[in-house]
């Protein structure tokens, strides 16, 4: 499994919180105690889990509570790479700046402009 590794401690931290989160919505949805949401690889949030264990990250404890808050409420995160207001380090490494928010509800950033662009053309092609 190719795993892209975070660049700064705050990635990281992120990322640990972010798997955390995913672990526990995918066991509420296994147990029928939660209906809808993403799609969860375990297996991959297990192995950055593993991975950000051996450099000394660890879910901080409101890390479950906090994914559930960021998918009930998106704003603030890019609904493409998940960038936020205080963490865009991927979008810097993509692009060689900060990105910036381009729409209103503060979903998409401007790194992944095209990307989201290119997303939408291959469903309206598909359907």
């Amino acid at each position: 499994m190719d795993l892209e590794l975070p660049a700064t401690d705050e990635e990281w931290q992120s990322l640990v919180d972010e798997c955390e989160g995913a672990i526990a919505l995918d066991a509420a949805q296994k147990y029928g105690l939660v209906t809808g949401g993403p799609e969860v690889n375990v297996e991959r949030c297990l192995a950055y889990l593993k991975l950000g264990a051996k450099r000394g990250f660890h879910p901080r404890a409101d890390a479950p509570q906090r994914y559930a808050l960021a998918l009930l409420d998106p704003r603030g995160r890019c609904q493409v790479c998940g960038c936020t207001d205080d963490n865009c380090g991927q979008c810097i490494a993509k692009t060689g700046a900060p990105c910036h928010w381009v729409n209103e509800q503060h979903t998409l950033c401007s790194a992944c402009v095209r990307a989201s662009l290119e997303l939408a053309l291959e469903s309206e092609a598909a359907a």
